[in-house]
């Protein structure tokens, strides 16, 4: 581990992605303008992906765990945040992509706006079938409340790490849209800041948990967020 303390713990929650995680550890580690460590862990994965994992641990950027058995992504990712030693934490998935230069832009975001919490930019989401032609994703915070249809970036966003720690990290027992649970919570302790440009690429997998996330929850939180919704618009509360 570098003895300079990093501006940036990049938190990297791995489950059966051997092919994925080489080309984005690669784009973390080729990000200029910060310091930055990164913090990996295998989620008791079944096909190589420790393996791919520890081949990385040369450098002293990187520091690599593996559970032994799984706890899934919420609880994987606290046990990161636990060691996190930067001042900003990105959570950043198997199958995202940094693109150049992202982390510093994020992050010089949260500088100018010592009141925000989080900064966040778009993130071009292509998919496996090559006839499902790529989408970009992310708003502005303005323009939406729920945070429903990620309309706030949760891979590749930049996080103060004190509040991130503050509201609790992620919750462990949640095994589908812990992400969209941790922004909802951030989202009452924090402003959010929107960066208009893309920094990350989504590479989503046919057995992506948030197309799991979208079959199994998706229906469940549509109507619990229309009924709040609902509220809002009769009650007038914020």
């Amino acid at each position: 581990m570098s003895a300079a303390r990093p501006e940036v713990s990049v938190l990297i929650a791995a489950r059966n992605a051997a092919h994925l995680v080489d080309q984005q550890i690669a784009s973390v580690l080729s990000q200029q303008g910060v310091r930055l460590e990164l913090l990996a862990c295998d989620d008791a994965s079944t096909d190589g992906t420790f393996e791919r994992l520890r081949r990385w641990q040369h450098d002293p950027r990187v520091r690599v765990l593996r559970n032994r058995r799984r706890l899934f992504p919420g609880a994987t990712r606290n046990r990161l945040l636990a060691l996190a030693r930067g001042n900003y934490c990105a959570p950043c998935d198997a199958d995202d992509l940094l693109l150049p230069g992202s982390l510093a832009t994020l992050v010089a975001a949260l500088r100018r706006r010592p009141r925000a919490g989080v900064a966040y930019g778009q993130s071009l989401q292509v998919f496996a079938e090559p006839r499902r032609p790529p989408r970009l994703i992310g708003v502005a915070p303005e323009r939406h409340w729920d945070l429903f249809e990620t309309g706030t970036n949760h891979a590749g966003s930049v996080i103060r790490t004190r509040l991130l720690r503050a509201v609790g990290g992620y919750r462990p027992g949640l095994r589908l849209a812990e992400d969209w649970d941790l922004m909802l919570r951030l989202r009452e302790a924090c402003d959010f800041l929107y960066v208009p440009r893309i920094t990350t690429v989504w590479r989503l997998q046919p057995r992506s948990r948030s197309r799991i996330a979208r079959g199994r929850a998706g229906v469940a939180l549509e109507i619990v967020l229309a009924a709040v919704s609902r509220r809002r618009a009769t009650t007038g509360a914020p």
